[in-house]
């Protein structure tokens, strides 16, 4: 299928319910940091039918999860798009080099004194812009996910920000889908790739949104999982380090990291883990890299040192084995043109551009609610379409 072949019924129904409220954006520019995959192609189109010229559309990927065929072909079409360097070493946090370049993009964006849309994930475009010069006359936000909310406070006592992140369409209605796409890939490439063993002891770090479904999924699949999450009563183990030392193959779904180099000298044995957050915060293994250099007995080892998440890094001491799958980034992103069905994933597109047009009308700083009335109607539609489909 190819990259303009991509249908997203919902965002198109969407499209037709707000038709009577339209607004011109052609004054706007756009920051557009997001996952670049086939369906993100039917949004930033969308963007462009709202107004915004295709030439002021910044769009911003993300490396490990882009498709590359899906970023040639946005291109070819006059879309600006950056991509992270692929000589990525372990070095320094992933997400800097990425903030590193949307600060700079505001910043000349800012000279041109235009209208600006940020459309974030991850918070990267909220950091961006709080750690740049950048100011602008109108600017308005919208955060797709719960580990970017928590950097609205760097820019919301001056920038309205529209928090899909923390919205029931994201927490109850996508976190089921997203987490059936980690489990797919945890058991499938993870299996494959890192020989699980299938009497395996499963546990998981983070039992939010994301976390409880892999939990209810991988028990499906005969698969019993032990959890810890600080957050939440009633966890399997009394800490994470307990967890670690219990299990396996240990999966991280926290959003804010689990601190694992402070934990590796008192990992045993040989252990497997899948990150299914959405970055690699989740293990920071710049971090871990740089423990193996001061401590003596340590090796880092990377399958693959130009594109890390296409393969295995390798921690090894003289007590420990640990492999991370894709590298230490998400589990669910592989390269395909998108991992997760668009049959599903336009509930997210459908929300992530409800959030945009929100946004685009709202002057008032501050963290706004994704209108209910649009999330209901989201719901209704997805729901009767997945009837049919």
């Amino acid at each position: 299928m190819t990259p303009q072949s991509i249908s997203l019924p919902l965002l198109a129904l969407f499209e037709d319910h707000i038709s009577a409220d339209y607004r011109d954006l052609s004054e706007w520019s756009c920051v557009y940091v997001q996952h670049i995959l086939h369906s993100n192609r039917a949004c930033v189109e969308f963007l462009a039918r709202r107004g915004i010229v295709q030439g002021e559309i910044n769009i911003f990927g993300k490396g490990y999860s882009t498709s590359h065929e899906s970023a040639d072909a946005l291109r070819a079409d006059g879309y600006k798009l950056w991509e992270p360097d692929e000589l990525y070493s372990y070095d320094a946090p992933f997400d800097d080099q990425i903030i590193g370049a949307v600060a700079d993009t505001l910043e000349l964006l800012s000279m041109r004194r235009r209208k600006l849309l940020l459309i974030d994930e991850g918070g990267i475009g909220i950091r961006a812009l709080a750690s740049s010069g950048a100011e602008f006359d109108v600017l308005s936000a919208v955060e797709l996910t719960s580990r970017g909310a928590q950097y609205y406070p760097l820019i919301s006592d001056t920038v309205p920000i529209v928090d899909v992140a923390r919205s029931d369409l994201k927490k109850v209605e996508e976190a089921p889908h997203i987490a059936r796409s980690m489990v797919a890939h945890v058991l499938g490439g993870g299996r494959r790739r890192a020989k699980i063993p299938h009497d395996a002891k499963f546990g998981l770090i983070g039992a939010g949104a994301i976390g409880q479904y892999l939990v209810s999924y991988l028990a499906e699949q005969g698969i019993p999982v032990a959890w810890h999450d600080h957050r939440i009563p009633g966890s399997t183990f009394p800490s994470s380090q307990a967890l670690i030392d219990n299990c396996d193959v240990i999966l991280s779904s926290t959003g804010e990291g689990i601190g694992l180099a402070g934990k590796v000298s008192e990992i045993r044995g040989a252990k497997i883990f899948g990150n299914c957050g959405s970055s690699d915060v989740e293990f920071q293994l710049h971090v871990l890299k740089r423990y193996t250099l001061d401590t003596a007995g340590c090796c880092f080892h990377v399958e693959i040192p130009a594109r890390p998440w296409a393969g295995e890094v390798r921690f090894t001491s003289p007590t420990a084995d640990l492999t991370f799958l894709n590298g230490g980034f998400p589990v669910n992103f592989d390269g395909t043109p998108d991992p997760i069905s668009p049959r599903y994933i336009q509930l997210t597109r459908a929300g992530l551009m409800a959030g945009a047009v929100q946004a685009s009308c709202s002057s008032r700083p501050g963290v706004h609610a994704l209108r209910a009335d649009w999330q209901r109607f989201l719901v209704a539609e997805f729901q009767h379409l997945s009837q049919f489909s």
